[in-house]
C-alpha cells in the first residue's frame, strides 16, 4: 500500500511539475514610471536596477530590485527588508504586481 501511494504522489509531482511553463519576463518592459490605479497620487519608477516610489511627488523609498523568472523582488535600501511579489502581467501600458501571502493585486498604468 505504502508503495502504490509513493508511486502516485511521484506521478503527480512529475506530472505537475511538467505542466509548469517556465516563464520569462522581458525586464525592458518594466523600465519608466507606473501610477497605482487606486491611488494616483502614487507612481512607481523602474530604472535599470532601482525602484523609487513616490506620494504626492515626493520621494518615499527607494529600493534595489531584479526580476528572477516572473518574480520581482525588491531590497529596501534603508533597511534591508525583501519584498517579492509575482508578476502576474506587463505591457507596453499595464504591470500587475501580487503579493503572494495576500493576494493582493496591484494594477498600474504606466506614466506618459
Amino acid at each position: 500500500m505504502k508503495l502504490i501511494v509513493s508511486l502516485a504522489v511521484l506521478i503527480i509531482t512529475t506530472s505537475a511539475q511538467a505542466q509548469k511553463k517556465d516563464i520569462v519576463i522581458d525586464s525592458e518592459k518594466i523600465l519608466g514610471k507606473w501610477v497605482l490605479q487606486n491611488a494616483t497620487y502614487s507612481v512607481t519608477q523602474f530604472t535599470k536596477t532601482d525602484e523609487l516610489d513616490y506620494a504626492q511627488g515626493e520621494l518615499v523609498a527607494t529600493y534595489h530590485y531584479h526580476i528572477q523568472s516572473d518574480t520581482l523582488i525588491s531590497v529596501d535600501k534603508s533597511n534591508g527588508a525583501v519584498y517579492k511579489y509575482l508578476i502576474t502581467r506587463l505591457t507596453n501600458n499595464n504591470l500587475t504586481l501580487k503579493i503572494p501571502r495576500s493576494g493582493t493585486e496591484l494594477n498600474f498604468l504606466r506614466k506618459p
